[in-house]
């Protein structure tokens, strides 16, 4: 059986690499803004499989993958005669790869997810097929030194096929509040922090039973009054489904109907159902301005700056963080485009 080596690109020319990936992800660094708070990029982003040691449909739009992103050693691999050269020193991009039941390599398809492009949707050339145990061999760990780090192998179950999820759930009111938050300062995109006084309501999202199925590679996001203060994060839900958050806006003088909103998504799906709503009065406090407390409220007056809001995770919410992942896409593509150009022997 062929097998899909790596998800991106599977071969490339030798010496243009070993200039053109390094540039292309220093010149998107160098392009961003320079922002406050000098964020450090996140030192290394573990790869990932969403729902390893779960069970998803087989209906499933696929198996969620997230690429090792940080310092990774390549293993030597042939780039094969169709190039013209020798054997090539390394893989540079990180490593997955789908095996049956057997171990057997899988061909497999590596497609983007439409919402957030560094998870990769991995699905046998043949389709998932129900009751079955599928292994994902693949890069997890940065290298700490000049060896390349053990592959991690994991496993994903597959059940029969279940409904596409068309209402995600309930959303509840577990509580309210007037507290001082760190909250993203609009003036500067959002890369520092600045104090405010905000109202808080604290929700809990309860899944729809037609939506458990699918919860392994769910993606969660909260907001209150349209405002949401993070992104969308694939398995982020409990294992039970549930899902608290903490959201606000800033003070309103008198207090005002909202609504507050759980938005969930199937890793890979084409559609996302509505979000989950519940209506909430948010407490009035001093300090704020009224009317719609929405992105203009409580910006009157100079605030000071409590801190940077960078993203050390890679899981998105700063600036720095979608400058690290934008360099190391403008690099998979200069990889991808120098792939195509082979030489002809």
């Amino acid at each position: 059986m062929a097998s899909s080596i790596t998800p991106l690109f599977p071969r490339f020319t030798r010496a243009r690499l070993l200039w053109t990936a390094p540039l292309a992800a220093l010149v998107l660094l160098s392009a961003s803004p320079a922002l406050a708070g000098d964020c450090p990029v996140p030192a290394c982003v573990p790869g990932e499989i969403l729902g390893a040691g779960g069970t998803i449909p087989a209906n499933a739009p696929g198996i969620g993958y997230r690429a090792l992103v940080g310092k990774f050693v390549p293993e030597p691999i042939d780039a094969g005669p169709d190039t013209g050269e020798g054997p090539m020193p390394g893989q540079f991009t990180p490593f997955a790869q789908i095996l049956d039941e057997n171990g057997d390599p899988l061909l497999a398809n590596f497609d983007d997810d439409p919402i957030d492009p560094s998870y990769k949707v991995v699905k046998p050339a043949e389709g998932l097929r129900p009751n079955r145990t599928y292994k994902i061999r693949f890069d997890k760990d940065c290298a700490t030194g000049s060896s390349p780090m053990p592959r991690a192998t994991v496993e994903v179950k597959t059940g029969p096929a279940a409904p596409t999820p068309a209402k995600v759930g309930e959303v509840e009111v577990l509580g309210k509040s007037v507290e001082m938050r760190d909250v993203r300062n609009r003036e500067d995109a959002g890369a520092c922090t600045v104090k405010k006084e905000v109202s808080v309501v604290k929700i809990r999202f309860k899944p729809a039973p037609e939506l458990l199925p699918y919860i392994k590679m769910v993606g969660l996001k909260a907001a209150l009054d349209g405002e949401d203060d993070a992104p969308l994060k694939y398995g982020n839900a409990n294992p039970d489904g549930t899902f608290e958050a903490d959201v606000y806006v800033p003070c309103p003088t008198n207090e005002r109907s909202v609504k507050a909103e759980i938005t969930a998504r199937v890793l890979g799906a084409s559609l996302t159902p509505p979000a989950a709503t519940v209506d909430v009065t948010v407490l009035a406090c001093g300090g704020g301005t009224s009317g719609d407390g929405g992105a203009d409220a409580g910006r009157a007056g100079a605030t000071p700056t409590s801190g940077c809001s960078c993203d050390t995770t890679g899981q998105g919410g700063g600036m720095a963080g979608l400058s690290f992942a934008a360099a190391a896409m403008a690099t998979a593509f200069a990889v991808r485009g120098l792939a195509r150009r082979r030489r002809r022997p």
